[in-house]
């Protein structure tokens, strides 16, 4: 085999397939420049090129060539990204021994540049829905936060109740009624739904601590009536 001539005749064919990104140095000392633009994410460009730098060996194609990767620009990280790189040109080589190879070494550059680039945008993506997903999923929380009512749960939040309920009694036996100027002693249940800071009009929700009580679980009821062994 004439490996000046194979090396002469690959060359040749490599110019007219690369015209724009193919440079040669000398008859075996070639460049050739692979990119690849993802595109735009959020203002955020995806795009990534290299050069790939080929020098032919003199027993070429039966031995390997030596190729090295330059001028890495973009979104290709140089320090972490191009080791896989170079693990796919050393298998492409291996695998194509014998023949004219730099095309084949271009195509999987190539390959690999597109799948990096893709991947990179993709990740950007789902961080960003993540992220959205997370803010969703933290508001939900912050409507639905609350323990379940359980006996133990209900009677930890009566004792509150029944103590908040004696101050309010008291209080309220010391204002004058609407009618004659009587005193009056308002009902628990009164009381329960006269409290903002334990009623929730909005939701009908009754929090104290970490005890959630739905108020619509005692319509019609007077709360002296509610024993924690009715959760039993």
């Amino acid at each position: 085999m004439d490996h000046g001539q194979e090396q002469a005749d690959e060359v040749e064919a490599l110019e007219s397939i690369f015209p724009d990104e193919l440079t040669v140095n000398s008859p075996t000392d070639l460049e050739i420049v692979a990119s690849y633009d993802a595109g735009v994410y959020q203002d955020e460009t995806f795009t990534g090129s290299l050069s790939i730098c080929v020098e032919f060996t003199p027993e070429y194609p039966e031995t390997a060539p030596k190729i090295r990767l330059e001028q890495v620009n973009g979104q290709v990280d140089e320090s972490k990204d191009l080791e896989k790189a170079h693990t796919l040109i050393a298998e492409t080589i291996d695998e194509n021994l014998g023949m004219p190879m730099i095309f084949t070494v271009h195509s999987a550059v190539m390959e690999w540049l597109e799948e990096l680039l893709e991947g990179k945008k993709k990740f950007a993506e789902d961080a960003v829905a993540r992220a959205e997903r997370a803010a969703v999923e933290a508001e939900i929380a912050r409507y639905t936060a609350g323990t379940q009512v359980t006996k133990e749960t209900f009677k930890a939040w009566r004792e509150r109740f029944d103590a908040e309920m004696k101050e309010k009694n008291a209080a309220g036996a010391d204002a004058p009624s609407a009618k004659g100027g009587k005193k009056t002693q308002l009902t628990g249940r009164q009381m329960f739904e006269r409290n903002k800071n334990m009623a929730n009009s909005e939701r009908s929700i009754t929090q104290s601590d970490d005890v959630v009580v739905d108020t619509s679980l005692f319509e019609g009821m007077d709360l002296d009536d509610v024993d924690e062994a009715d959760l039993a």
